[in-house]
């Protein structure tokens, strides 16, 4: 564990160095290599503006980490400090999960570094923007169009990804539990999930309260106020950061606004999208293929959280910004639950043609992920808007 400890730290450390390199240790600053150097832009000005949006808590964070500094490297490297811990922090999440499984402590160990890389399988296509504003490279493609069970070029989602972690893990886990406070411990995981990102969480509860009522009808009483109780505080959290980032906000477009478009984002960035879906889903659709009469309660609730996050990402979009893909970060987050709690059912079964078969497609992700900070890191490839990172 200590061993993938220290690796998950130095590779994460290093891709968000090299995120800042340009922008920050290099005279040239016109090297954009991700959404962070941006972030910190964002930081500066709304800390002078002396206004923070509300759909996030990581601008606030960074600044209080940097100890309230308007300084871009100081920022920067308070900026470092943090994403690197919190890869860190998902990487052990992640390690625990595992071992909390009865998987070997060494196998939990090494599949949870492996999931830290995971991304969907290198494809390379010829691609011509047949749409104005699409963004369409003829190159390999491993991020871009598709969705990927990690990102690294922005720091939102992986404030979140933790608390996304411990939400869905504490929530299916304790499931059948009557202890109201331990519903009182999913409310806050989820309103901590949603102060960092909402997406993920919105795509989540609904299917956690149906799973509630569902396993839980022959007390309808109590499921209705276990519901409740993660309900409401999260609906007011959400209401809140809607009302000032859409209706009483100043910091962004004026007039942005969220619109049913049917593919229209995904369109712009992949000429095959349903390809594209299967690239991003291989190793878990393979499980699922192979195992379906295995299927345990996490599996089940991640894959209905999955499609409802997918549909989110496939009919909205936000107006004007669309190129930011917004409504892609809930399905992006879930398929990392996915990967974890598919790789969790696998490795539970015995050695089989069908279990090697899912251990390749597995490997194909993980060789994926290296492919692309291999890219990064030795040919200057940056993740930005380019083929490699949507």
């Amino acid at each position: 564990m200590y061993l993938g400890l220290l690796i998950t730290s130095v590779v994460s450390g290093l891709v968000f160095y090299s995120a800042f390199y340009f922008q920050v240790w290099q005279t040239i600053k016109s090297h954009a290599v991700s959404d962070l150097p941006a972030h910190v832009e964002f930081i500066i000005r709304f800390s002078r503006e002396h206004n923070f949006p509300v759909y996030t808590l990581w601008y606030r964070l960074v600044y209080l980490a940097s100890g309230f500094s308007q300084a871009y490297n100081t920022i920067a490297i308070a900026s470092i400090v943090l994403l690197s811990g919190l890869v860190v922090f998902k990487y052990l999440i992640t390690y625990y999960i595992l071992k909390d499984n009865n998987h070997n402590l060494k196998i939990a160990a090494l599949f949870a570094f492996f999931l830290i890389l995971v991304m969907p399988l290198v494809s390379y296509y010829s691609c011509e923007a047949k749409v104005a504003g699409s963004i369409c490279i003829t190159s390999f493609h491993v991020y871009l169009g598709n969705i990927a069970p990690n990102q690294w070029h922005n720091s939102t989602l992986i404030l979140a990804m933790p608390f996304n972690l411990l939400l869905f893990y504490f929530s299916v886990k304790n499931i059948y539990s009557n202890k109201l406070s331990t519903y009182s411990i999913i409310a806050a995981l989820s309103v901590i999930s949603i102060l960092c990102k909402p997406n993920y969480a919105m795509a989540f509860l609904p299917v956690l309260c149906v799973a509630i009522l569902i396993l839980n009808r022959q007390k309808r009483l109590l499921a209705l106020t276990k519901c409740s109780i993660v309900a409401i505080p999260s609906i007011a959290i959400l209401f809140y950061q809607w009302y000032y980032t859409f209706i009483n906000s100043n910091l962004f477009t004026p007039g942005a606004k969220t619109v049913i478009a049917p593919f229209f984002v995904w369109s712009r960035y992949s000429p095959h999208i349903p390809l594209s879906l299967l690239l991003s889903i291989a190793f878990p659709l393979m499980v699922l293929l192979l195992f379906y009469k295995k299927l345990d309660l996490y599996l089940k609730l991640g894959w209905l959280t999955f499609l409802i996050a997918l549909s989110f990402a496939i009919l909205f979009a936000e107006q004007p910004n669309w190129g930011a893909g917004n409504f892609f970060w809930g399905a992006i987050a879930a398929n990392y639950v996915l990967f974890l709690f598919s790789l969790n059912l696998l490795l539970k079964q015995s050695t089989s043609i069908k279990s090697k078969i899912a251990y390749v497609f597995f490997g194909a992700h993980f060789l994926s992920g290296g492919f692309l900070l291999a890219v990064f890191f030795i040919g200057g490839i940056f993740f930005g808007k380019t083929s490699l990172m949507f």
